[in-house]
């Protein structure tokens, strides 16, 4: 049997944690100011192929159960998530793609529910170069360009 590497398990444990915060919601003590870790749950470093690394951002689809993760190198991937009500029971890749646009330096992810001019919702990725924030659609295509604050462009 072949043993992950020590980066794949490390990016596993460091997307775990990340998932159990979304999730499962660690137990903090206000007074202690420890957080205690409910679970975990270890991905491999790549999955079909495609290999998962240098997450930059996490966004939860609470409607659709799926965590969005996205990469320095501008891949996202989507995982399904399966909670059987107290922890995360699976997580499964279902969804690789680069984001179509072209900056690679992603920083930050956040998922923005459907409205009623959309059918699904957008992934919002905040890049460090520019710095600038594009608007994907689920998928990583029909990026659109969000105008900053004048300080910020």
């Amino acid at each position: 049997m072949l043993l992950p590497s020590k980066k794949k398990v490390g990016l596993g444990l460091f997307f775990a944690c990340c998932v159990v915060a979304l999730v499962s919601r660690p137990y903090v003590n206000a007074e202690e100011k420890q957080i205690k870790v409910l679970q975990t749950v270890i991905l491999p470093g790549d999955v079909d192929n495609v290999e998962i690394q240098e997450l930059s951002g996490l966004a939860y689809d609470a409607a659709n159960s799926t965590l969005w993760a996205v990469s320095d190198q501008g891949e996202l991937h989507g995982f399904a998530v399966h909670y059987d009500g107290q922890s995360v029971s699976d997580l499964k890749l279902v969804h690789s793609s680069n984001l179509a646009h072209e900056l690679k330096n992603a920083e930050g992810l956040e998922f923005v529910p459907p409205n009623s001019e959309e059918t699904e919702g957008r992934l919002l990725v905040a890049f460090e170069d520019g710095p600038s924030i594009v608007s994907f659609s689920m998928k990583g295509d029909d990026a659109r360009t969000v105008a900053l604050p004048l300080p910020l462009s």
